[in-house]
């Protein structure tokens, strides 16, 4: 038989409700899977992708008559002065020259003293 009157606000919103958590419930597996899915590991060969700093720490790292500590004493400094880095950029596409010159004059003033 058939009701004669429709179902309540109340009651309509538990079935709702129902259905809701239903399809949650189903759904929950596949949320759990991929969360907990692991991640995919970087090969040892491949590395990030290089920064700005980090390209001029290794064209500091070859420059000739540099020592480690001057190394470190520049990459310090152009940490703190990212202009000093694009400077140093356009003065290593003049050459080797242009480019030690630069590091040697920047450690003397750094420095305090003539290298």
């Amino acid at each position: 038989m058939e009701a004669l009157f429709p179902p309540s606000a109340a009651a309509k919103a538990h079935q709702e409700g129902s259905t809701a958590l239903t399809t949650i419930a189903q759904m929950l597996p596949l949320v759990v899977d991929s969360l907990s899915a692991p991640l995919p590991t970087q090969q040892q060969d491949e590395h990030p992708p290089p920064t700005t700093l980090g390209c001029a720490i290794s064209l500091l790292c070859a420059t000739d008559g540099l020592m480690q500590d001057d190394v470190f004493i520049l990459t310090n400094f152009m940490t703190a002065n990212p202009n000093e880095v694009i400077m140093f950029f356009i003065l290593h596409e003049h050459g080797t020259l242009w480019r030690t010159s630069w590091v040697l004059r920047k450690i003397a003033a750094l420095c305090g003293h003539a290298h």
